[in-house]
């Protein structure tokens, strides 16, 4: 289980979400996996230790795939 804790916009095109509540063994690219569904992804990034990391979109149609 995981938690949206933020999203913005950058440059007015890429959606760059917050996932945070990460269990720490999960890796970067089990969170990619979960989140392709939802459009095309740029980056995955997980602070290690931290239980959080990001998710930037290459649209941002993506946010309302997401249903924010």
């Amino acid at each position: 289980m995981f938690l949206i804790l933020w999203y913005c916009y950058l440059h007015s095109f890429v959606l760059q979400v917050c996932i945070g509540n990460l269990d720490l063994n999960v890796t970067e690219e089990e969170l990619k996996q979960t989140f392709m569904q939802f459009g095309d992804i740029v980056l995955v990034k997980i602070y290690a230790g931290k239980g959080y990391g990001y998710v930037q979109f290459g649209t941002r149609f993506c946010l309302f795939t997401l249903n924010l």
